[in-house]
């Protein structure tokens, strides 16, 4: 393993998901606050059956693996710079402009067309967790 990770290899026509820049934690990429009621995940529960009052949090639900891809990139501090300075977990969708939940553009846009994405983010999280892999 070397300090400088590979370029990538066929990348062709993909579209930009999301653009950290230096704004990205752990944190950012997994929660483990509140659920909150408008989201992917909460829209999830519901449709099985939750109660708002019983959503709790994504740290309570980390052994259900569709509510934590769901909750990936869903916390509400995410500053995704495809948005122009606002602040949420939402990105843009490419070519049509509108506003999404990251989920939502992901896996309802994207995954099925087979469409590639890609993310721009920090050296500096990739390079402390490589670090941490290391030691």
């Amino acid at each position: 393993m070397t300090m400088d990770p590979p370029g990538p290899h066929g990348v062709k026509d993909a579209y930009c998901l999301l653009n950290f820049g230096d704004s990205i934690t752990t944190d950012h990429i997994s929660p483990a606050g509140s659920i909150h009621k408008d989201s992917p995940a909460a829209k999830y529960l519901l449709e099985r059956g939750v109660e708002r009052k019983d959503f709790n949090s994504y740290g309570s639900r980390r052994g259900n693996d569709e509510v934590m891809a769901r909750g990936t990139f869903a916390n509400i501090r995410l500053l995704n710079k495809l948005l122009n300075g606002e602040v949420g977990p939402m990105t843009i969708h490419i070519p049509t402009g509108e506003k999404l939940y990251v989920f939502d553009a992901a896996t309802v846009s994207y995954v099925p067309l087979k469409q590639g994405m890609f993310l721009f983010t920090a050296f500096e999280l990739f390079k402390w967790q490589n670090i941490l892999h290391s030691i």
